[in-house]
């Protein structure tokens, strides 16, 4: 019991716990944090973009689309602890992630997000690729910060499903983070965020938007970094970076005035890339033909 409250036991399932009219921990906890509500999860088309090309689909929405200054893309090799998550089945994306920041950008609203998300999404600047929503391509679970806000995001109803019935229902969650009171109840749940160098707190995020990409396990024939005994292949997973890691790639760039890639391995955070406006020109004209 806790406070009065009869809880049921942590491996009891959350189906059994309905049926005898007793809730978890977690829901308990939740039924006290303040606007957390379902909202909706665009189902990804399907594509057979390379998974290198996804990074760049996000990078572009977020020129286009956000009106970012600068992007930084951290491929974080960490694992965390999965029991105060707000949802147990979670405990599947605590593992090695690609980390994508916008800065001074953030989407205006639950619906813009959505809309970010959605295969060629009627905002500006979403006409080619699929926008945020190319992060599917890299995995199956998607977690947005940004402000006082956690957006996260479903669409195979593999980690927010509730039950066998809800086991393949796209599924998306807005966690409001108010004075940090959900950070406080469900640490583990953001555990992820922490040693990253982007100001989060347990308010949230001053200023821009974190997506979380954790990456896909082995799942049929779909595509993973992940070999078969469950390891991750770093190399693998480091090509991802390399698509982004050229100037060049700011060179048609409206906003966008500063991009670089980095590594976090356990609490070490190792710089591999950047560059900034005027750079992606020096690399133009150097490879135009002399007159």
């Amino acid at each position: 019991a806790r406070g009065g409250q009869r809880l049921c036991h942590r491996a009891v399932d959350a189906d059994a716990a309905a049926a005898a009219g007793v809730l978890s921990l977690r829901q308990l906890l939740l039924a006290n944090v303040e606007a957390t509500e379902k909202v909706p999860c665009p189902v990804p088309r399907a594509s057979d973009d390379a998974p290198e090309a996804a990074l760049l689909d996000v990078l572009h929405a977020a020129d286009a689309a956000l009106r970012a200054t600068a992007v930084s893309v951290v491929l974080d090799f960490r694992s965390h602890r999965a029991s105060s998550l707000v949802h147990p089945a979670l405990a599947g994306a605590q593992g090695p992630a690609v980390v994508v920041f916008v800065d001074h950008a953030s989407p205006a609203s639950t619906e813009t997000l959505v809309k970010l998300l959605s295969p060629r999404g009627g905002l500006p600047g979403s006409s080619v690729g699929n926008g945020f929503g190319s992060a599917f391509l890299l995995g199956d679970c998607l977690s947005v910060l940004h402000r006082d806000t956690l957006h996260v995001f479903d669409p195979t109803g593999a980690f927010l499903g509730d039950g066998e019935d809800a086991a393949r229902t796209p599924n998306g969650r807005r966690y409001g983070l108010g004075d940090g009171d959900l950070m406080r109840k469900f640490p583990h749940q953001f555990e992820p965020f922490a040693a990253l160098p982007f100001g989060v707190t347990e308010r949230g995020l001053k200023r821009g938007t974190l997506l979380r990409i954790p990456l896909r396990k082995r799942d049929g024939a779909r595509w993973t970094c992940f070999a078969a005994d469950g390891t991750l292949d770093r190399e693998a997973a480091a090509g991802l970076l390399e698509a982004l890691e050229s100037p060049a790639n700011l060179l048609f760039c409206a906003s966008l005035g500063a991009l670089s890639t980095q590594t976090l391995d356990g609490t070490t955070l190792a710089p591999r890339f950047s560059a900034a406006k005027g750079q992606e020109r020096l690399l133009a004209a150097e490879s135009s033909p002399a007159s």
